[in-house]
């Protein structure tokens, strides 16, 4: 037999199968249809069927390729609860603990920092962000660099003055002489951050420090700006008197 035949006979042969294939098919969908598997199968649109009205379940196939009668086992509905249903069943958990936090934090930092636990915080910005100025004191006289920035860009004085603490910003910029304009990663001095706050108090000491009141962020902002949309009269007096642009 010459290679021409034996490949007619394997296609022959490959035919026959499957056309063996598809009667097989056909006849376990036919078991399937008289045994009312795709009862109602057509839903009104926009329902969602529940298994109890619409079990669709795929039969398995015999060697012999007769469909099985088998039933299928039931589903656990608990491991299929919606997010709505389990919310109703279980109260959610806080994510924080019930602390005492100024709400200035979440506007540049994550609550994380009130534990000192965002990424790339030295020992300096740990023990600012705690407001403790005994361990900022001995940190800044053994060396600590107070202009090296945290994973956010924010710096020491940044972390003090959102956290409020007042006599931190007085060490940072009188003491240890720290240059006020020092920015973040946007583009903003610790002005942005006492604006942002509504402090007024520690706007002051910033601009006493020499400060520029008409920096701008990289979004070309500037504190007025944010003084003005925050609606208080007081930082706007308090940076026009320190020599804000009218027309920023």
């Amino acid at each position: 037999m010459d290679s021409k035949e034996r490949k007619r006979n394997q296609n022959r042969i490959a035919q026959r199968r499957y056309r063996q294939n598809q009667k097989q098919r056909l006849r376990v969908l036919e078991e399937a249809m008289n045994l009312g598997v795709f009862k109602n199968a057509e839903l009104d649109r926009g329902r969602n069927p529940s298994p109890d009205e619409d079990p669709f379940w795929s039969l398995p196939v015999t060697d012999a390729g007769q469909a099985s009668t088998s039933i299928a086992p039931a589903l656990d509905l608990d491991l299929l609860a919606s997010p709505r249903e389990c919310s109703e069943k279980e109260e959610p958990m806080s994510v924080l603990p019930d602390l005492n936090i100024n709400p200035c934090l979440t506007t540049t930092t994550d609550l994380d920092a009130v534990a000192g636990a965002s990424p790339g915080r030295t020992s300096l910005h740990r023990a600012v962000c705690a407001g403790n100025e005994l361990l900022t004191r001995l940190l800044l006289e053994r060396g600590a660099d107070a202009k090296r920035h945290d994973s956010q860009g924010l710096t020491a004085l940044h972390l003090a003055v959102e956290g409020g603490h007042e006599s931190l910003v007085r060490i940072l910029l009188l003491e240890h002489k720290l240059d006020p304009n020092v920015k973040d990663f946007l583009g903003r001095t610790a002005l942005f951050q006492a604006v942002q706050c509504n402090n007024d108090v520690m706007a002051k000491l910033l601009l006493d420090g020499k400060v520029d009141v008409n920096c701008r962020n990289i979004y070309g902002d500037v504190a007025l700006h944010m003084a003005v949309e925050k609606g208080s009269e007081q930082l706007t007096k308090i940076l026009l008197s320190y020599g804000a642009e009218v027309d920023a």
